[in-house]
């Protein structure tokens, strides 16, 4: 059986397909296409909530999904080897001060969160970058991501802090 074409000529769904791989299962049909709706409508509500610089920062779709991916991924993150290479004994340590700090917050909002993360940086003695860098890694499991403030603000308190509560103690 040939392959189909990868983008239908007559719309985004290729309803000969679904057919074909659900056996013509119209039960199976309309459930594939409920999941199908349901994922693009949270996918496209979570992209509304990335900054408005984000579409310039990534070139492609598949950039822009992968920039986005930490978004999605469950907890314990899957961090990759830069990032873990990132997260020691002495990023732990600041790791817990930062996680302190963000913890009593009454504001999770941008400013609050970039005031509560510079002050850590400052009374651990050390370059925000030194801070920012370990931050990076435990909240998106990568080394890139876009700007720390927000991606704290992305995640929200409470995956944040579990996401920095997971990586606070380095793994053997």
């Amino acid at each position: 059986m040939p392959s189909p074409p990868l983008a239908p000529d007559d719309g985004p769904i290729d309803f000969e397909h679904l057919k074909r791989m659900t056996l013509g299962d119209a039960g199976l049909e309309q459930e594939v296409l409920a999941m199908f709706a349901a994922q693009s409508a949270k996918l496209i509500g979570t992209l509304a909530t990335l900054p408005a610089e984000a579409p310039a920062l990534a070139h492609t779709l598949n950039q822009l999904a992968e920039g986005a991916s930490f978004l999605f991924a469950a907890r314990p993150l899957d961090v990759d080897a830069a990032a873990a290479a990132l997260l020691t004994a002495d990023s732990g340590t600041l790791l817990a001060a930062a996680h302190k700090a963000l913890a009593a917050l009454a504001n999770w909002d941008g400013e609050s969160l970039e005031a509560a993360i510079r002050e850590v940086a400052e009374s651990q003695d050390v370059k925000l970058g030194k801070l920012a860098q370990p931050l990076r890694a435990a909240l998106t499991g990568r080394t890139t991501s876009p700007g720390i403030f927000d991606v704290l603000a992305l995640l929200g308190r409470e995956e944040s802090l579990a996401r920095i509560a997971d990586q606070m103690e380095p793994k053997a």
